[in-house]
């Protein structure tokens, strides 16, 4: 498995600290490293969709999307 060391905005990273949460109030427990890598797994994907769909991947409205 490749390590990665990834800057995070604040944003982001609290929605995913707070989805974490939600999680385990639902009895599902995660860390945040597993939450990342669910999420990276789920980004690719949603990549792989936009690129087959001709979107360009430098479309930063894409990105900020996530963050709002």
């Amino acid at each position: 498995m490749a390590k990665v060391n990834l800057d995070v905005p604040d944003k982001v990273h609290l929605k995913a600290k707070q989805l974490q949460l939600e999680l385990e109030e639902n009895d599902k427990r995660i860390t945040l490293q597993e939450l990342y890598k669910e999420l990276v797994i789920i980004g690719l994907e949603a990549m792989k969709k936009k690129m087959i769909n001709g979107t360009a991947l430098t479309d930063s409205k894409s990105f900020s999307a996530i963050a709002s």
